[in-house]
């Protein structure tokens, strides 16, 4: 048992240090790997694990964390990997529309919970990115909001726009009587750092109100599309949303069926 859970470690701190990936990125590997060694396998018959999960039906995005595990944990071993890598199934992102998005801000009276939702539509922060700002990191004054530790692993700077100013003063003044951290967004009972399970929560909650579907990644997704649609700099969106690749980036333009239908219309050959 101690040579198993080591040899976990070993790996978590492979993937964190060397690879610099987030949490988030190494606890599904971790999990891979903690069954792989369970079950008994080792690096001499490590494509047999890999092999044996192409026969049985899991989804393209399980088979592509279990490659990934499986590469990393031969790496870290400096054994080379020889399986080739699974191709992925890209679904569509849902977005809301722009009318949605106001039905969907109309039921909210709760002046924090109507701040995170703005700020998501007008910004296109990541949820973990909106959740984990602190009181520095906001400048009503040059209407900037400063984005530290990203998933990309590189600061940005997005823009508080002119209509969510107001909001956002009377929510700062009103997290005075309850704040007990430096975080910005926190809950009204302990007075820290709200939980991403707990904005969900709330997100359900209201979209039944509005009869609107959303959640809080769904407001990146509105963004980004809504920027689309309006004409907006693909290189300037790339920089707003922290992308590292364009061509993440250029997946909204392929997403987005209004503008590709309103390309159709107008250079479509005519008979």
């Amino acid at each position: 048992m101690g040579i198993y859970m080591n040899e976990l470690k070993e790996f978590y701190q492979y993937l964190r240090v060397e690879k610099a990936f987030s949490k988030n990125t190494t606890n599904p590997y971790i999990e891979i790997i903690k069954r792989f060694l369970k079950e008994g396998y080792t690096l001499e018959n490590i494509e047999s694990f890999y092999i044996s999960f192409l026969e049985k039906e899991y989804g393209s995005n399980y088979l592509h964390n279990l490659y990934y595990a499986l590469k990393y944990y031969a790496e870290m071993h400096n054994k080379k990997f020889t399986i080739k890598r699974p191709r992925i199934h890209i679904r569509r992102r849902k977005s809301m529309t722009r009318e949605d998005s106001i039905v969907f801000i109309s039921v909210i009276n709760d002046m924090r919970d109507k701040c995170i939702v703005l700020i998501g539509l007008t910004t296109g922060l990541r949820p973990s990115e909106i959740l984990n700002l602190n009181m520095e990191d906001i400048d009503l004054e040059k209407q900037t909001i400063q984005i530290r530790n990203t998933k990309g692993h590189r600061d940005r700077i997005v823009f508080v726009q002119d209509m969510i100013k107001p909001y956002l003063k009377i929510y700062l003044k009103e997290r005075e009587r309850y704040a007990k951290s430096k975080a910005v967004f926190t809950s009204y009972r302990s007075g820290r750092r709200i939980s991403l399970k707990r904005v969900e929560y709330l997100f359900d909650k209201y979209s039944k109100e509005a009869g609107v579907k959303c959640t809080p990644h769904m407001l990146r997704h509105t963004f980004a599309t809504l920027f689309i649609q309006n004409g907006g700099d693909i290189k300037i969106l790339k920089e707003l949303l922290g992308h590292r690749d364009i061509k993440t980036t250029e997946r909204y333009i392929h997403e987005c069926s209004e503008m590709i239908r309103e390309g159709y219309r107008k250079y479509a050959p005519k008979f």
